[in-house]
């Protein structure tokens, strides 16, 4: 799972020095976009709902009762299709936005690709941790229920942090430079 989540860490790493590297190349070419539009504020109610997630699969993850770890899962699914909804609100607001905003010029092209990489990168993502916390719910009272709990609950701790990250870098990217 360490392993796992390395290579996660990386590929989330290389996005956003990636979408960093083009603004800073289109900036000195004067063709970045001088006033997108803000982030949608409702992207940071994601946040709670990630930390509500890593609290459910803690308690999973440190249960020792099979029917415990499946009503955490069954509710950390819950969340995961709420950060879902959210992120596809979110996400259908500021394209919007921009493509009423803007002309299709390249710089505010790559502006709304940096946008849907980052978040649709991690909303992948957020999508297999569905499938895991599925598992997690099917096979919570077989042999393996608490070593799969420990790792899932890792892999959408992980997920938490990342999206921290993630919003931060949006917020860095898509706002003009001072």
């Amino acid at each position: 799972m360490l392993l796992f989540l390395a290579s996660l860490g990386a590929l989330f790493a290389a996005s956003v020095i990636g979408c960093g590297w083009i603004r800073v190349q289109l900036e000195q070419e004067g063709a970045w976009p001088d006033a997108l539009p803000a982030l949608p504020p409702v992207l940071f109610l994601t946040l709670p709902v990630l930390v509500v997630i890593s609290v459910l699969l803690h308690r999973a993850a440190t249960a020792t009762a099979p029917g415990v770890v499946r009503r955490m899962a069954d509710r950390a699914l819950a969340g995961g299709a709420v950060f879902v909804a959210i992120q596809a609100f979110a996400w259908r607001s500021w394209t919007g936005h921009m493509s009423a905003s803007f002309e299709i010029a390249e710089g505010a092209r790559l502006a709304s690709t940096a946008f849907g990489l980052l978040s649709g990168l991690h909303a992948a993502h957020v999508l297999g941790g569905l499938v895991a916390l599925l598992l997690l719910r099917r096979s919570a009272a077989g042999p393996r229920g608490s070593a799969l709990a420990r790792s899932v609950a890792a892999y959408w701790h992980f997920l938490g942090g990342v999206w921290l990250v993630l919003l931060v870098a949006m917020l860095a990217l898509l706002t003009p430079a001072v």
